[in-house]
């Protein structure tokens, strides 16, 4: 089986081994990029800490949701239909409220702090909010928005937004990830309605410069939240252009995977000892939080030959760190331990050479 993480009932030993080759791990930038995007750090789990020892990392310009996205078949037109997904995976109580979806566009919109430079704007960092500074910058948002027939629909996660557009909007974005510390005038919208976009990001810089929000996070010395980036624009009910997928199944328990794998109906897992049982050839399990996923377990099925090949990605500023593991890599004991740090050092200073 063959496995991509970003971040099984067989009868027979044989199905177990042969019949796993590749899983693809892939960690959620939309969740995760603040956390690992900003600084790498380690956690507890033994397993990962062995995956990252034994492990042939390098980095991958691409970012990780489009490779994930990529990995399913899934294409851009033009724009990553990521938007679209997400809200697919919302609970009924968010969805159930919105009415009249037929030609309207939806836009990923997530809190964001500017740093000025020179003469510029650079996308410094994604925020992440508090339950009630969320439902406050709702609210005041919507109250702008309700002029030009645009709505700013809250996500059940309480961390980024979706915006429903008056009408079709044809247009492409730059992620957060492809962005961050650098210029955004490099990645500003670009399109037939980009103009209608640009117009609205100059907007909410004005309505959030000297909010009482932004004045309480400045004295508690805290970024403040001075714009919103809008990415990955899809129609509400457009039909994706997809090129088949044979032998992949999905592993997870979040509400995304669950919503993938009904649109594109692939087959889904709730865990990685589910997928090997079933014999599943190639799999991608696409988590949100670090500790969610089984590293134990994993390491453990990869050394034992379950897994033949093993692939983690991780989005970091810009790109992907992307961690691959096979079984004999299990028993290069030489190799000392490392960590996302010393990992994303030593590839940064090889890359200068």
């Amino acid at each position: 089986m063959h496995y991509t993480i970003m971040s099984v009932g067989g009868t027979s030993v044989a199905s177990l081994i042969f019949h796993t080759e590749h899983l693809i791990i892939m960690n959620l930038s939309i969740f995760e990029l603040a956390y690992l995007g900003s600084q790498a750090k380690d956690t507890p789990h033994s397993g990962q800490n062995q995956i990252l020892r034994f492990g042939n990392a390098q980095i991958v310009a691409e970012t990780t949701d489009d490779i994930w996205m990529r990995q399913l078949g899934i294409l851009p037109q033009p724009d990553w239909p990521l938007a679209r997904l997400l809200w697919a995976g919302e609970p009924e109580t968010i969805r159930g409220g919105v009415q009249d979806v037929g030609s309207h566009n939806l836009l990923l919109a997530q809190p964001v702090h500017l740093s000025l430079q020179r003469d510029s704007f650079a996308l410094d960092s994604l925020l992440k909010l508090s339950g009630e500074e969320y439902l406050s910058l709702t609210a005041h948002l919507n109250n702008f928005f309700i002029e030009d027939g645009l709505t700013l629909i809250p996500s059940s996660t309480q961390q980024y937004w979706y915006l429903k557009t008056s009408s079709a909007w044809q247009l492409t974005t730059a992620s957060v990830q492809t962005a961050l510390h650098q210029n955004i005038q490099a990645w500003m919208p670009q399109g037939q309605d980009a103009s209608k976009l640009r117009q609205i990001i100059n907007q909410v810089q004005m309505l959030l410069h000297e909010h009482p929000l932004n004045l309480r996070r400045s004295q508690q010395g805290v970024l403040e939240i001075n714009s919103i980036w809008f990415s990955r624009n899809s129609a509400f009910e457009q039909v994706d252009m997809v090129l088949p997928q044979q032998n992949t199944v999905l592993i997870g328990q979040n509400a995304l995977t669950k919503a993938i794998s009904e649109t594109y109906k692939l087959p889904y897992f709730a865990d990685i000892s589910g997928a090997i049982n079933a014999g599943a050839k190639d799999a991608i399990m696409l988590f949100d939080h670090t500790n969610s996923v089984s590293w134990d377990d994993i390491y453990n099925a990869v050394r034992a030959r379950k897994i033949q090949q093993m692939t983690a990605h991780f989005p970091i500023v810009n790109s992907t760190l992307q961690v691959s593991l096979m079984p004999l890599d299990c028993w290069k004991f030489w190799r000392k331990p490392s960590s996302f740090e010393s990992i994303l050092t030593t590839l940064s200073k090889q890359a200068k050479y």
